[in-house]
């Protein structure tokens, strides 16, 4: 077996040798970003944890990875580092566990690995929510069903998805998380889940306050059943929060709808104060919604002092084309490309003057314009204006009220 080979292949991640992704519903995937719709396998009253980890298509995943094939549940990070992202969760993922490399010698010649391994845990136990983002759906998020009914009358889904055989799932995950490296909590909304809480617990009790715990969560509630999330931080070591935050003011209220948006800075600036030691970014989505105004509330909250300049994790919207930036006509595509060059020089000026680094400000920026620009889907925007319209009237909101610059861009002009 060729390690620098294969390391260097564009098609191997290290993710199928350390971890396993669970989805509410039970599915389970090599990563969170893989395909959803493209399941390796099921946990549940009659599967076990072992049973996904060596499912037939797993263990078809690992070979392909060896062999330098690509696997279609992969496109994201392809797509995204062909657009010149380069922290993409593959590379993250060798960058940090190619350490473990006898962990991938153990692998058989039909892909079985006997020993499952949550070094990296990421497993969403619910889809309960305080919010109902546009970006979003009720299979992650319980606030949507209400709509998603609306909208759809033959929904049969429920409204709360939970982990089938919870107590059997904890018995086989208890051990493995004696031997977690780095952590990844994201929802629904983690810092609603009784699970997150039991967990942190667990670790306190195994005196693993060295462990790497990392958040993505819509930042609006920081108490839980009366468990304060900042109290668990200040007891942990390696805490980095990255909050979903993609605009300001009464556009991040329509667009992650239950934000209250004085309560999110509020709850920044005492997090500041109670923490100063858990890092902080944002990672926005980047969508037909918000691409215009983004770089205004990364500004702003710059210059107010609640964020580093290089603290971004930019996330481009690529799952719901016709949401995407690629949907506008190319007077607009050119108008957004003009605005990001003007704010990525000015934020990268201000961390270079206060000795910052600027590099996921450079290269959010230009992900961005490069991703946009790269192919034109102007043949969807109805569909994007369609679902607004729909949205819109069950939820009695206009999106021009909030963004005015939708409704020119919608025209080819």
């Amino acid at each position: 077996m060729d390690k620098d080979k294969i390391i260097k292949s564009k098609t191997f991640c290290m993710l199928p040798w350390v971890h396993m992704h669970l989805w509410p519903n039970g599915n389970t995937f090599p990563c969170c970003i893989w395909d959803a719709e493209k399941p390796l396998g099921r946990f549940g009253e009659n599967s076990s944890l072992k049973d996904s980890w060596n499912s037939e298509a797993m263990k078809t995943l690992r070979k392909n990875m060896l062999n330098g094939k690509k696997s279609d549940g992969c496109k994201r990070c392809y797509e995204l580092e062909e657009h010149g992202t380069v922290e993409t969760l593959r590379k993250m993922s060798i960058d940090k566990y190619s350490k473990n490399w006898d962990f991938v010698e153990e692998t058989k010649q039909d892909g079985t690995v006997d020993t499952v391994r949550m070094n990296y845990l990421d497993i969403r136990f619910n889809n309960l929510c305080n919010l109902k983002c546009q970006t979003c759906g009720p299979e992650l998020s319980s606030s949507w069903y209400e709509d998603q009914t609306k909208m759809y009358s033959d929904w049969n889904k429920p409204k709360v998805i939970a982990i089938d055989a919870n107590e059997k799932l904890w018995n086989e995950l208890e051990p493995l998380l004696k031997n977690v490296e780095n952590a990844y909590f994201a929802g629904g909304e983690p810092l609603i889940c009784d699970e997150h809480y039991k967990i942190l617990e667990l670790w306190l009790e195994n005196n693993m306050e060295n462990i790497h715990i990392n958040y993505t969560t819509n930042f609006a509630l920081l108490e839980h059943k009366g468990a304060k999330v900042l109290d668990y931080w200040k007891k942990f070591k390696n805490v980095s929060v990255s909050a979903s935050l993609d605009d300001s003011g009464s556009r991040a209220e329509y667009l992650r709808k239950g934000t209250k948006w004085d309560v999110i800075e509020k709850n920044r600036k005492m997090m500041i104060k109670e923490c100063p030691n858990v890092t902080f970014d944002i990672t926005p989505t980047i969508s037909a919604y918000n691409v215009f105004h983004f770089p205004d509330f990364h500004l702003d909250w710059i210059e107010k002092k609640l964020l580093e300049p290089n603290a971004l994790r930019l996330n481009i919207l690529t799952y719901q084309e016709f949401m995407s930036v690629r949907i506008f006509p190319k007077a607009a595509k050119s108008m957004i490309t003009e605005k990001y060059k003007k704010y990525r020089d000015k934020i990268c000026n201000i961390a270079i003057k206060n000795g910052h680094y600027y590099f996921n400000v450079e290269n959010g920026y230009n992900s961005v314009i490069n991703f946009m620009n790269a192919q034109d889907d102007s043949h969807m925007r109805e569909n994007f204006y369609e679902r607004v319209y729909r949205v819109d009237s069950i939820r009695g909101e206009r999106l021009i009220d909030v963004y005015p610059e939708l409704k020119l861009l919608r025209y080819d002009f």
